[in-house]
């Protein structure tokens, strides 16, 4: 690289460093006792995938909170969509039969700001219609669940997110 490329480049990212980087809430996420959630997988290693995506998705949707605020998430109970049928593989298959096989999730939450909380409850998020709504088929891991979620966000945070 030559001197004056060198000089372009250290010019460009000290720049940007005095650039303040866009701002956003922050989530916490804690699962109280996974082992005994209704349907949260079988397996320990399944429990892990379903507390890592919500966990995840958590995180994203923090992003639309304002800066500073802090969303703290205690899952209680997590029951995916459908139910768990074993195969002659040994890998258990979900299926979907759109029964009472819904997703629901139990948490605790608060929001805080400043030290000063701005919201807190108890809700247990459940989708009787989670089969429908969801075009074209979401294939990404816990799509109805994220969606039930999602809804859940938008429905309690709607009136402190920041004047557009």
């Amino acid at each position: 690289m030559n001197p004056l490329t060198t000089s372009l480049l250290c010019a460009t990212l000290a720049g940007a460093a005095l650039v303040p980087a866009h701002a956003e809430g922050v989530v916490e996420v804690r699962f109280s006792s996974p082992e005994n959630y209704a349907d949260a997988g079988r397996s320990a290693s399944d429990r892990d995938s379903t507390e890592h995506t919500l966990r995840a998705h958590f995180a994203r949707l923090a992003q639309q909170l304002p800066d500073g605020q802090v969303l703290q998430i205690e899952v209680q109970d997590i029951d995916l969509a459908g139910e768990l049928l074993p195969t002659s593989r040994g890998r258990d298959l979900r299926v979907l039969n759109g029964g009472a096989d819904w997703p629901r999730i139990t948490l605790q939450y608060t929001l805080v700001a400043d030290g000063k909380t701005l919201q807190s409850g108890t809700r247990r998020l459940v989708d009787m219609d989670y089969q429908s709504g969801i075009r074209p088929i979401d294939q990404r891991e816990l799509a109805y669940e994220r969606r039930m979620i999602d809804a859940w966000f938008e429905r309690e945070f709607a009136a402190v997110k920041p004047a557009a």
